[in-house]
């Protein structure tokens, strides 16, 4: 037997042997893994609107239907007036921690405007999950204009 021969037949062996390793540890992790669940029931539900008017603070709350929990969440501020919206502000968006049925959204007059507004707010739900958890949080409040120069508008959703 030809030194070439044999280099040959050493690195087909050893291809074969780890080609045939990577397979055995690939169906270890396919048969110990645990199945990825999706979301399913997805649905996005709404607070009911609200009469305008010129209150420094408002809450609004969206509710999931009956069998469906909270998976995630948002809302906005409305004014009637564009001047009036320049100095509202979204302070608080959470998901209801104990029932976990719905999202909550809070909004504020941060300078003093007479004009008339409102706040919504948006919940989105789904069906039923195992290990599901809501993890809370906060921010200490920032000025939209520090964070765009430009004044662009923010938009808040969680």
């Amino acid at each position: 037997m030809s030194n070439r021969y044999r280099t040959i037949t050493g690195w087909v062996t050893r291809a074969m042997t780890m080609m045939l390793v990577a397979g055995a540890l690939g169906a270890v992790q396919l048969t110990t893994a645990a199945p990825a669940s999706a979301v399913t029931g997805l649905e996005k539900v709404f607070s009911p609107t609200p009469t305008a008017d010129s209150q420094a603070s408002k809450t609004a709350t969206a509710r999931c239907p009956s069998g469906k929990q909270v998976v995630g969440g948002g809302g906005w501020v409305h004014a009637v007036d564009r001047y009036a919206e320049d100095n509202l502000a979204l302070t608080q968006l959470r998901p209801f921690e104990s029932y976990r049925d719905g999202y909550t959204v809070t909004g504020e007059e941060i300078l003093y405007t007479s004009g008339d507004w409102w706040v919504q707010a948006y919940a989105i739900c789904a069906d039923p999950m195992s290990g599901h958890q809501i993890v809370t949080g906060t921010t200490s409040y920032s000025n939209p204009r520090e964070l765009h120069p430009t004044g662009e508008k923010l938009r808040v959703a969680c």
